[in-house]
């Protein structure tokens, strides 16, 4: 389940625990964890987020053959 996702279903969940303080402290820490994980993700920069020009990677397939 991906990080956004579960982030969501804690946050429904969270506002369905009613009187129970126990059950909402739990799910408000794994959800504080959750969104610090997605946070880190945010920053990190994959190969994905980046754009490469096709003929850049045309030449660097030339370069190493």
């Amino acid at each position: 389940m991906s990080i956004a996702h579960r982030i969501h279903s804690l946050e429904h969940g969270l506002s369905r625990t009613g009187d129970d303080d126990d059950r909402h402290d739990q799910l408000e820490s794994r959800l504080r964890e959750k969104q610090a994980a997605f946070r880190k993700r945010e920053e990190m920069v994959g190969f994905r987020d980046e754009w490469i020009p096709k003929s850049q990677i045309q030449l660097a397939f030339q370069r190493k053959g």
